[in-house]
């Protein structure tokens, strides 16, 4: 009809937007004054087949999706690669002491207790009709009752920018594949072997993700030793 652009023309628009899109996130990567962080996880996609003929079958496509989230307030000496390493060898790297008590501690419990109690009096009074004449006192009491906690400065928000990564064929559940798609993924945001920059890169995920990196640097240590 002559009113809209071509398939292949609009195919080929958004693999030139994504190349564009991964050169800008490479040059990120490999900028010392930026930071990025790698997150990313399993994905799985059951491929089922709508015409069935000889040798298709629906099939349970298994993979991993990552994600590149750039660092607010980055400081590149925290990621430095030698000071660290310096820092173990002489003993002096920092640990957090993480414990039930230190959690509690972040917890403003005085501010949580009294908000809960003015949710659950909005309850009452939004479903009772014979309180409804308090509705208006519930009001000033959620905006004077709480004590006053910190509040973000509205001129410091920033917005989090995210870069999502192409998607990788390999399963975390794998410690060899696991490995591969997390070279993957490094590539993609300029980390090679062969030009890598001796810095600290922040990689996470779920639980299972946790568990399966664990598992990756002890095999990748018992392997260097050999």
């Amino acid at each position: 009809m002559g009113i809209t652009t071509s398939y292949t023309n609009i195919l080929r628009t958004l693999e030139e937007l994504s190349r564009d899109e991964a050169k800008k996130l490479e040059a990120i990567g490999r900028d010392p004054e930026r930071g990025l962080d790698l997150v990313f996880n399993n994905v799985q996609t059951y491929a089922k087949q709508w015409e069935m003929r000889i040798g298709r079958d629906n099939v349970m496509k298994v993979g991993m999706a990552a994600t590149a989230v750039e660092i607010n307030g980055f400081n590149p000496e925290a990621v430095n690669l030698e000071r660290r390493r310096k820092l173990m060898r002489d003993g002096k790297e920092r640990k957090m002491k993480l414990t039930a008590e230190g959690v509690l501690g972040f917890v403003n419990t005085d501010h949580a207790r009294i908000v809960g109690a003015l949710h659950l009096l909005q309850i009452l009074i939004t479903y009772i009709p014979q309180l409804e004449d308090y509705k208006g006192g519930v009001r000033v009491m959620f905006s004077t009752k709480p004590p006053m906690s910190r509040r973000l400065d509205r001129d410091g928000v920033r917005r989090t920018v995210v870069h999502p990564l192409a998607t990788s064929g390999k399963s975390e559940t794998a410690i060899k594949e696991l490995r591969d798609g997390l070279l993957d993924f490094l590539q993609q945001i300029g980390q090679t072997p062969d030009d890598y920059q001796r810095r600290v890169i922040l990689v996470g995920g779920d639980g299972l993700t946790f568990e399966q990196m664990g598992n990756l640097k002890r095999s990748m240590c018992q392997g260097s030793s050999q």
